[in-house]
């Protein structure tokens, strides 16, 4: 059977990308607008999830046609990110990826590739 509908936040605001997976393994997500459609069998219990609601499950012959998901106020932990100051300037070490890049296609956009190419002593290697 064909499971169809639309998954929406308490507004009433589509969300797009929310996950459907049924317990027989099949799963999709829903599109730009909210819907989605999924085959299933009649038996089969569905999970309804999106990042930051509360999921919801379902029996596949139960299922409604809109699904509004509430908001999860659960906070997610901080993340807090550190860098790190390379010594070498970042235009050369771009320059030298794109370089070693140019050297694995060996050639393959100018029509001429090579079956092995390998760089770094031995470092690297590419096989086409």
């Amino acid at each position: 059977m064909i499971v169809q509908g639309k998954i929406i936040d308490e507004l009433g605001n589509p969300l797009p990308g929310a996950h459907i997976v049924a317990s027989g393994n099949n799963g999709t997500t829903s599109d730009f607008n909210g819907f989605f459609q999924l085959e299933a069998n009649e038996l089969d219990t569905l999970k309804i999830s999106f990042l930051g609601f509360s999921s919801k499950v379902y029996k596949a012959l139960n299922m409604p046609r809109t699904i509004q998901l509430d908001a999860n106020n659960n906070q997610l932990p901080e993340v807090v990110i550190h860098s790190k100051r390379s010594k070498e300037p970042f235009y050369k070490a771009v320059g030298f990826k794109i370089a070693l890049a140019t050297i694995f296609l060996g050639g393959l956009l100018l029509g001429n590739p090579k079956k092995e190419v390998s760089g770094l002593k031995g470092f690297a290697k590419v096989e086409l």
